[in-house]
């Protein structure tokens, strides 16, 4: 049990993070006719920040909003990815780079919940916020240093 929450009870509160990528798909179709992809990516990015903080606060009842934000800001960040690659990258490489970016996603969600049971195991589930920020920092990284190498806006 952690912060005295039972495992079928955590297990379950899980879907406010799906809750929260459902809603924000439907809700990010509207918000796409007034924002970039690059601006979408940016504030998906923000609200995953703002729930791993929110997660992070010792109080618990602050857990299911945090989940539900977290979902809510990862929604627009893979489609707006994969929307803004033919402008990236061209028509040429369009497809190659798609493939590329399937793959790493597929790869990721293949690969961090086992090595996050490994840690949570071993070190304790307590750093799970931390674990969530240092992802989100690569990819913050890295989104930055793609739109300083490629500048131009797809819309």
């Amino acid at each position: 049990m952690i912060r005295g929450i039972a495992p079928y009870v955590a297990t379950s509160w899980m879907a406010m993070f799906y809750f929260g990528l459902t809603l924000g798909r439907f809700l990010g179709g509207f918000l796409v006719m007034r924002l970039t992809d690059r601006q979408m990516v940016r504030l998906g990015q923000g609200l995953m920040l703002l729930g791993i903080i929110i997660i992070a606060l010792p109080f618990n009842a602050l857990l299911l909003p945090g989940l539900l934000l977290m979902g809510f800001g990862a929604s627009p960040i893979f489609p707006n990815i994969l929307l803004g690659t033919p402008s990236r990258f061209g028509v040429r490489y369009n497809s190659a780079m798609i493939g590329f970016q399937m793959s790493f996603a597929y790869a990721g969600i293949s690969f961090l919940p086992p090595i996050f049971g490994v840690v949570g195991t071993t070190v304790g589930y307590v750093f799970f916020p931390l674990f969530l920020a240092v992802l989100l920092g690569g990819m913050i990284t890295a989104s930055t240093m793609l739109y300083r190498r490629f500048p131009e806006q797809s819309k």
